[in-house]
């Protein structure tokens, strides 16, 4: 909580008004639990002259991700009357929006904005927020809804592209991925990327991603018994998949929906024939159980 008093007293002769004290007090205090946005905050004006007023605000963010914004305000003065007034302010992928009511004793007003960029590049055209003299191009290929820490708002479109406004010139951007905007389909190499670009410059950089199934395969020998702890997994052209835990389980990404597992250890390997279910995207991976034949 942060408070402020203050008495001030202007000199004046009779012709210019005359002489004025006036005292101030404000105060702002959080609303909430530890971590909330939401403040609130009063600032109360009293006059020797006779006049007096007391304007109070509310303000703080609406979701988790920092992209939805708001105030209210409400005042009173003996001099203007009562005033009050909202607004919203929303940082979208694609631009910046803006929206506000306020009322007076006399008149009421409305204010609606929006602002943006569009970006024509080899890949198509790209909508983003408003741009400053040195930005970027990013690009997560065909993964939508990807976010970047640091600058709210900022998400992949369906072709994964996103417009990275203010870049600073001649020094280091870190551009990382925020892993929470990834869904457990997709797999990237390397979330974290480094750009140093030239004062007014476009810069572009490109993420390899893979999408597909995550899925456990709990495997059981023809014969009942249980598959070696660090056997390998294969796909049907021989690229690893991953290693059998000490429970015959194999953790696999990305894998057709109808195929042959090849399990390998030192004494012997067996394949394992499977066909797929329908997906089920709650999950953040699918439990199969898997036969697998010896060789």
């Amino acid at each position: 909580v942060s408070y402020n008093l203050a008495v001030s007293r202007t000199q004046s002769d009779p012709m210019n008004g005359g002489s004025d004290t006036q005292l101030t007090a404000s105060i702002s205090l959080p609303l909430g639990g530890r971590g909330s946005s939401h403040r609130l905050s009063s600032n109360a004006i009293s006059s020797s002259k006779g006049d007096s007023s007391l304007q109070s605000n509310v303000s703080g963010y609406l979701d988790d991700q920092a992209t939805l914004s708001y105030s209210a305000q409400a005042g009173h003065s003996k001099r203007n009357g009562s005033t009050a007034g909202a607004g919203l302010d929303w940082d979208t992928p694609v631009a910046k929006l803006r929206g506000g009511y306020s009322q007076g004793r006399d008149d009421k007003h409305i204010d609606l904005g929006a602002s943006g960029s569009l970006l024509v590049h080899s890949g198509g055209i790209t909508l983003g927020q408003p741009l400053g003299e040195t930005f970027g191009l990013l690009e997560v290929p065909d993964v939508g809804g990807v976010g970047v820490s640091g600058w709210n708002g900022v998400r992949t479109n369906g072709k994964g592209y996103a417009v990275v406004p203010y870049m600073q010139p001649y020094r280091y951007n870190w551009l990382n991925l925020d892993t929470q905007t990834l869904g457990t389909d997709t797999e990237i190499n390397e979330t974290s990327k480094v750009l140093v670009p030239t004062r007014g410059a476009i810069v572009k950089t490109t993420y390899t991603a893979q999408t597909g199934r995550r899925l456990q395969f709990v495997l059981r020998a023809e014969q009942g018994s249980t598959i070696p702890f660090g056997a390998q997994g294969y796909d049907e052209e021989g690229k690893p998949l991953g290693m059998v835990d000490n429970l015959s389980r194999l953790l696999v990404f990305g894998v057709a929906d109808k195929g042959r597992l090849e399990i390998r250890w030192a004494e012997g390997s067996c394949t394992v024939d499977y066909t797929l279910p329908a997906a089920n995207k709650e999950l953040a991976y699918e439990r199969v159980d898997g036969l697998c034949r010896a060789l």
